[in-house]
């Protein structure tokens, strides 16, 4: 490897200058660009970003990463880089088109590429509630100048776009309420309905609505029950009068009946008790009369005649009984069935108060949740219209520092330019040595005497 040294020495003198003219080129060539790249100076301003509701902050990192990719784009923005183009002139003096004109599009897509948001750090933007505006320019007090008008244009353009966010978040949140508004005044008007149609038994029914009640009537069931009770009674009253009439037929078809009337029945008619003890002791008179007289005998003939009389008291007695008990069953029969009919009217009021309880629930329900959703719709309006009105007074974009600028244009200096052409030119001119002074491949005499000639010095 020592050995060819002297040799490759050979090689760089005899092509020293290809190597020579390598070096002179490039670095001409990075003298010339240099002197033709302009200077450009960085300004920057750190900010931060919060958000207009929830107290500032952000409720996740994808609202965080929203808002600041939003602040992203309003910093290119046509209309905020038009306006600083607008405001601060042509960076070159000689401009010589109309002032309105200017600033071309090519002017406002220039500067575009000048403008980016960073996050500070080296962050990751979303990552961080922090970003950073930069600005480059020819000059450092340029980018100072475009770094404040497009900093005052981002704020305009943020509120703007709050402000129309806003408005369209009110307007739909207000046909939110007319509607919830207009549900609510009509499931209203059905409650006021179904209420006036059930009167008196819209207590009732919300009874059966509530939770102790067990879904039973308050009013009605017990009412009810009384009537059963009385019901019952009437009709067993009435079942005891039209028996005790079939006692007086009875009678009636044989006065000695009478003797086997029950006690209760003869407690309720005095007359009949006393002419039981009456028919009683003339039958126990007219069986002594005909154990002692024949029936021609004059005691006999009396005793008889007085037990005929009797019976014939009886009958009569009997009949006026039967005339007063048909009128007692007449009496109990009305009032059987108009207890009959007051617990048919009864029993039909609770059907229909069932039968209405679910729709009336399901009602009362729907109106509980239109009001509520009424009521949520209205607070939502009420945010957004406060969302609106804070917008045009506040800005999401707090400055952290002023403005700052390097005092040092950005990018490589021109002496490392230059520099790094002549090494270029080197590497190149190394490479066309190598080119040069390399084997052929070709096995001819011709060739092989061709490369000889020309490797020896």
């Amino acid at each position: 490897m020592i050995g060819q040294i002297p040799g490759l020495i050979a090689v760089l003198l005899r092509f020293r200058l290809v190597i020579l003219g390598s070096v002179a080129v490039f670095s001409f060539g990075g003298i010339v660009f240099a002197l033709m790249t302009p200077k450009v100076y960085q300004a920057s301003q750190l900010f931060l970003i919060r958000d207009d509701i929830a107290g500032g902050r952000f409720q996740s990192f994808e609202w965080l990463k929203s808002a600041q990719e939003t602040v992203q784009e309003v910093a290119k923005h046509s209309d905020v880089l038009r306006a600083t183009l607008k405001e601060l002139g042509p960076e070159n003096p000689g401009w010589m088109g109309p002032s309105e004109d200017y600033p071309t599009l090519e002017d406002i897509e220039a500067l575009r590429n000048n403008v980016w948001v960073s996050a500070p750090g080296g962050n990751e933007v979303g990552k961080t509630e922090m970003i950073r505006l930069n600005v480059k320019a020819a000059t450092r007090d340029r980018a100072l100048r475009l770094l404040q008008h497009i900093s005052n244009g981002m704020s305009r353009q943020m509120r703007l776009i709050r402000a129309d966010k806003a408005a369209n978040i009110e307007a739909g949140r207000q046909a939110a309420v007319d509607s919830a508004q207009k549900q609510s005044t009509e499931i209203t008007n059905q409650v006021i309905a179904m209420e006036r149609s059930l009167g008196e038994n819209l207590i009732e029914l919300r009874s059966m609505m509530d939770d102790k009640s067990s879904s039973e009537s308050a009013l009605l069931k017990p009412l009810l029950l009384s009537l059963d009770a009385e019901l019952v009674k009437e009709s067993n009253l009435q079942s005891k009068i039209q028996q005790d009439i079939q006692f007086f037929q009875n009678g009636l078809e044989n006065v000695s009946n009478l003797l086997g009337f029950p006690n209760n029945l003869l407690e309720e008619y005095q007359t009949l008790r006393e002419l039981k003890a009456g028919l009683v002791a003339a039958q126990i008179q007219m069986t002594d009369v005909k154990s002692r007289y024949e029936p021609w005998h004059g005691k006999y003939t009396q005793a008889e005649q007085r037990l005929g009389t009797l019976e014939n008291q009886i009958r009569n007695e009997l009949n006026v009984s039967i005339g007063i008990a048909k009128s007692r069953l007449l009496f109990v029969e009305g009032q059987v069935n108009s207890l009959k009919r007051q617990r048919e009217e009864r029993v039909a009021q609770l059907t229909r108060l069932a039968d209405l309880r679910a729709p009336y629930q399901n009602l009362m329900a729907t109106q509980t949740a239109t009001t509520n959703n009424l009521k949520q719709a209205q607070d939502e309006l009420a945010q957004a219209r406060a969302a609106r009105l804070s917008a045009a007074e506040t800005d999401l974009l707090t400055p952290m520092e002023e403005p700052i600028a390097g005092t040092k244009n950005v990018g490589s200096s021109r002496t490392m330019i230059v520099v790094g052409g002549g090494v270029c030119g080197i590497f190149v001119g190394l490479g066309l040595v190598m080119l040069l002074s390399a084997q052929p491949t070709v096995a001819s005499p011709e060739a092989l005497a061709r490369w000889g000639n020309q490797t020896q010095p």
